[in-house]
């Protein structure tokens, strides 16, 4: 009848009906299988995650650019010192990220993204402040922690633990950006203006295994500038 189909569409339509959990998928076991190396990097401390609390609420005062991973620890390691406590996070603790990872809900996000310089990424801030906007959009609030490779892993000059840190985190970097579950990967679709600094300035970066007596700018220059065109 009518009234048993409206009664139905109600039934269908009550917080109770749309809160019940969708039966699972057979595919799901298999997906989150594909994060046990992010996993293990986490645990380790190989790779860390940005609190995107931390970067919602951090003034330019607070952090006025991006700084590598080091200088974050000594940072955060300062503030929880000035704070009496450790409430004043900048990284997510491992535990937090290990559990957002196995929720798979989408509660953590990895940045895609052009470095602007080989020492520091984001001269500009320009990626800093769009990832600021983000996180504090509706589309971002959900995010718990965020992987950015210059913050997340070592950077040089390492010291022999952190190069051996560096290199386990680098041989799982890509899983971060292939997570079929828990990650959601934001991208930055345009590289920034180049800074004025940068005026007149020439970077070359030589093939591997060249010899430090053909990496003059001269001999660069000669022999791969034009097969580069």
């Amino acid at each position: 009848t009518r009234a048993d189909a409206r009664q139905t569409r109600r039934d269908q339509a009550s917080p109770a009906a749309a809160e019940e959990p969708a039966p699972p998928h057979a595919d799901i076991a298999h997906l989150s299988g594909l994060d046990e190396r992010f996993l293990a990097a986490l645990a380790s401390g190989a790779i860390k995650l940005l609190d995107a609390a931390f970067l919602r609420e951090a003034d330019d005062a607070q952090l006025p650019r991006l700084l590598r991973r080091q200088d974050l620890e000594s940072l955060e390691q300062q503030q929880q010192h000035e704070a009496g406590g450790p409430h004043r996070r900048i990284f997510l603790p491992a535990d937090e990220a290990v559990r957002a990872l196995r929720g798979g809900r989408r509660r953590l996000a990895s940045l895609s993204y052009g470095w602007c310089s080989s020492g520091q990424p984001d001269p500009t801030n320009t990626y800093l402040l769009a990832v600021r906007r983000y996180l504090r959009h509706s589309l971002g609030t959900h995010i718990l922690g965020l992987f950015w490779d210059f913050a997340s892993l070592f950077q040089n000059p390492r010291t022999a633990p952190q190069e051996a840190s560096f290199k386990e985190a680098l041989s799982v970097m890509g899983d971060v950006y292939a997570s079929g579950l828990a990650v959601q990967v934001i991208r930055h679709r345009r590289i920034p203006a180049r800074p004025e600094g940068f005026d007149g300035k020439l970077v070359l970066l030589p093939p591997a295994g060249l010899k430090p007596s053909q990496a003059s700018a001269a001999h660069v220059l000669a022999r791969f500038a034009l097969a580069a065109h």
